[in-house]
């Protein structure tokens, strides 16, 4: 036995969750309630724990036929974005301007019970495939375990979206969207048993969940800020440019005794005393 189902949860759910957390939330410190956002973290949890159980007794591996393969996806989108909608519109949140922010939180402590149970389930699938083979084990692992920490980041930016519909009273467009994204990714999940680039599915599915959550940073968490705040910070982030294009432009400084060249004595030769009489 290469892993423990539960450590290999708790490193690929719960550690990137809290840690994305900090990440994706800190820059916008002071502008949504600290303790609310970690409630939200928690209520996300729990919320997940309930979407994943279904998807246990639901899913594929339950028994039923390969033939409704292609429908588990969209079943499992909107069953994660519905989770999420009623978790969103509780009172707690409901019409709130600062309600994406609390989306990311709910989303992410979603993603984090939900890769810990399904983690957890694939460790053990594994570990009867190659009980043979512990190093086929870990490489298995490893790519199930990039694309379960871009499904945490998927999560999140369906939760900033459902929470900016409901933060505007206006559900319906953005739940499609985080529908859609939900189903893509699931899709994947599928694609990572097929035989033909299942290896690049982890990374590339990892890579664009990075560039999801970037555009949630920049197109709706951002667009939450006042405006003299958000041109601030696009002040400050074309000074941090200019600064590494000076320091990537600049000549390193030499020092003196190494600019010498190479002929040239070290130092001048001392004044010869005068002859005695």
């Amino acid at each position: 036995m290469v892993s423990d189902p539960f450590l290999v949860g708790v490193f690929f759910g719960l550690v990137p969750a809290f840690g994305f957390l900090y990440i994706l939330l800190h820059r916008y410190e002071g502008l949504f309630n600290e303790k609310r956002s970690f409630l939200a973290f928690f209520l996300g949890v729990a919320g997940g724990l309930v979407a994943t159980l279904l998807q246990l007794f639901l899913g594929p591996g339950s028994g039923r036929g390969a033939v409704f393969l292609p429908l588990y996806p969209l079943l499992f989108g909107l069953i994660n974005c519905l989770v999420l909608t009623l978790i969103l519109r509780s009172k707690r949140y409901r019409g709130r301007p600062d309600t994406p922010f609390y989306g990311v939180a709910v989303g992410l402590g979603f993603g984090a019970l939900n890769v810990l149970f399904l983690i957890g389930n694939a460790v053990r699938s594994l570990q009867t495939f190659s009980a043979s083979d512990p190093i086929l084990e870990a490489l298995l692992l490893s790519l199930l375990g990039l694309y379960y920490i871009g499904s945490i980041l998927v999560h999140a930016a369906a939760g900033a979206w459902i929470g900016r519909g409901i933060a505007k009273h206006d559900l319906l467009p953005d739940v499609g969207k985080a529908v859609l994204v939900e189903v893509v990714y699931l899709a994947g999940f599928f694609a990572l048993f097929g035989d033909i680039g299942s290896r690049l599915v982890p990374p590339l599915g990892l890579a664009l969940s990075v560039l999801l959550i970037k555009f949630i940073l920049e197109r709706v968490l951002d667009e939450i800020l006042p405006p003299e705040i958000r041109r601030e910070m696009r002040i400050h982030q074309r000074r941090v440019a200019r600064g590494v294009m000076r320091q990537e432009t600049t000549p390193n400084e030499t020092v003196p005794s190494e600019a010498r060249t190479g002929g040239s004595p070290d130092e001048a030769p001392p004044p010869r005393a005068p002859p005695s009489t």
